[in-house]
């Protein structure tokens, strides 16, 4: 024990004869990225795929349009030809019944009678009338009856290639839905109270006007954006959907009575279950149900600045959420002929979105 002793002196002494304990402490290391840190790029990536899924989509529900539209048209090229080619059929049917008929009671000899021999002739001249007729109507019948079969083949190359477009849509639409349900489960609300306020507001909004202008007055932005088209001078709008173009900015809409009411937005008419797009990069301020408009989404731009998309029968972009332009927010009915609308609106004022977006 005694040669211990001066060790420990030492120790105690911190003199430097004695080497000192090794720290407990953990060497410094980097500071670990926090979970939005680490999310950002994988939302980015998603948002990215969402995009070009979303214009994919938009190109795909077009070549099925185009193709649905070319098989209605042979469908009724075809309806039309087998009418004309039934009117042709039954007066072939006539001309030969009344040939055969001819032939079992055919005219006497010319050696019974004149009265008979004059039948004979007229027999003669209406045989050689209606022969060239009759083998006019053939060809005729003969044309129609391989023009018939070069549209049964193109119907036939129509369907197939709509089967094939639509299978290429859905499959499209479930892998939107998986990117989505990922994208809402890793993106974080940049304002949660900002959420809560713009769903009380539609809650209480009686229309998207009245929600608009309700969303506008929490905002609150700077007096030198509001009204001026300055603050999105460098906007520029997609269209969100295809379709045909039904209503313009200012269009009149209805009369009654000396009141001529106006579109406050353009429409298009779409195909059944069209996937909708956000027309530009934006935070969704509010998607879902409203009073008397259904399902909507309102996507906040620079300033006062505001999307309206109404007439959605399902939305998949969730409010507080950040779009890029392009990326799908909903999907339109799965009915005839509905209509999607596209309002800019500047606070609560309609604005004409022509001012950026190519119609």
């Amino acid at each position: 024990m005694r040669p211990l002793i001066p060790l420990l002196l030492l120790v105690s002494l911190g003199l430097p004869g004695a080497p000192a304990p090794a720290a407990q402490t953990p060497a410094p290391t980097a500071a670990a990225p926090s979970q939005a840190d680490a999310a950002s790029p994988r939302l980015e990536r998603l948002r990215q795929e969402l995009v070009r899924l979303g214009r994919a989509q938009r190109a795909g529900d077009k070549a099925s349009d185009a193709w649905r539209d070319r098989l209605m048209e042979l469908n009724q090229r075809q309806a039309d030809l087998d009418r004309r080619m039934g009117a042709n059929r039954d007066s072939l049917v006539q001309m030969l019944g009344a040939l055969q008929m001819f032939r079992r009671d055919p005219p006497p000899s010319l050696l019974v009678n004149p009265r008979s021999a004059q039948n004979a002739v007229r027999a003669a001249i209406l045989i050689r009338a209606v022969l060239p007729e009759l083998e006019a109507r053939r060809r005729t019948y003969v044309d129609e009856a391989n023009e018939l079969n070069r549209i049964r083949r193109d119907a036939a190359v129509a369907g197939a290639a709509l089967l094939s477009a639509e299978s290429a849509d859905a499959e499209r639409r479930a892998r939107i839905d998986q990117l989505v349900a990922a994208k809402t489960s890793l993106e974080v609300s940049g304002d949660p109270d900002a959420v809560r306020r713009a769903s009380a507001a539609a809650a209480h909004a009686g229309s998207a006007d009245e929600l608009v202008g309700n969303l506008a007055h929490i905002d609150a932005p700077a007096a030198g954006l509001r009204g001026s088209l300055d603050g999105i001078a460098d906007l520029r709008l997609e269209a969100p959907v295809h379709g045909k173009l039904v209503r313009r900015f200012g269009g009149a809409l209805q009369r009654a009575g000396e009141d001529r009411r106006r579109s406050t937005g353009v429409a298009w008419r779409t195909a059944a279950a069209a996937t909708v797009l956000s027309p530009a990069d934006g935070v969704v301020d509010y998607a879902g149900p409203i009073k008397g408009a259904g399902l909507v989404v309102i996507v906040r731009l620079k300033g006062d600045f505001r999307l309206v998309l109404a007439g959605l029968d399902r939305v998949t972009a969730t409010t507080g959420s950040q779009l890029a332009s392009g990326e799908p927010v909903g999907q339109m009915p799965a009915v005839s002929g509905p209509e999607l609308l596209l309002e800019v609106r500047r606070g609560a004022q309609p604005v004409n979105p022509a001012n950026w977006l190519k119609l």
